[in-house]
């Protein structure tokens, strides 16, 4: 192959709850796409996608001319299987749907808190205590209290915090 790519694409399609097909898609400098290579697998693991990427480079997709080729793995599924795991592990709620919304510079190094919006598809709290020391249902209302400092157990969170953002956000019903 003879495109002067300047990105590869890579993402999982889930045809069955069991079955993921990772693709590859080049766009080239005219910003043409096209699917280069898929592998079949049960998940975007790391395995699966340093295959993929070990076959194009068999294959001499490569980038233009004194360019360097983009190569981006979609981690949005990585986050929302994240944001469920660490759910279900810390206080046994289910989750349904869960959409990104912010991230902010988390003080480990090299890290990132991530907010996301997530729905609750079970209502009953199993606190992990070696993980959580409390966690617990807030109406609009004890929120509202939260801000305005006059909940007798929650602090509002600082000024800059993503905890911040996302409870003021939600507290105006503008998640979006």
């Amino acid at each position: 192959d003879d495109a002067d790519w300047l990105s590869v694409l890579i993402d999982g399609v889930w045809l069955t709850r069991e079955i993921c097909v990772v693709v590859a898609v080049g766009i080239d400098i005219a910003g043409n796409k096209r699917v280069l290579d898929f592998e079949q697998g049960t998940s975007e693991n790391t395995t699966v996608v340093t295959s993929l990427i070990e076959r194009l480079a068999v294959r001499g997709v490569k980038a233009c001319e004194g360019r360097r080729l983009l190569v981006q793995r979609d981690g949005s599924q990585a986050i929302e299987a994240a944001v469920r795991r660490e759910f279900a592990e810390e206080t046994g709620v289910g989750i349904g749907q869960v959409r990104y919304l912010a991230s902010q510079p988390w003080p480990f190094p090299a890290s990132l808190m991530i907010g996301c919006a997530a729905e609750a598809i079970s209502g009953e709290i199993t606190l992990d205590p070696a993980e959580l020391d409390a966690a617990l249902w807030l109406s609009r209302e004890e929120i509202a209290q939260v801000f305005m400092g006059d909940h007798p157990a929650i602090r509002p969170p600082r000024e800059g915090a993503i905890a911040r953002f996302l409870l003021a956000n939600w507290l105006r019903g503008s998640l979006d």
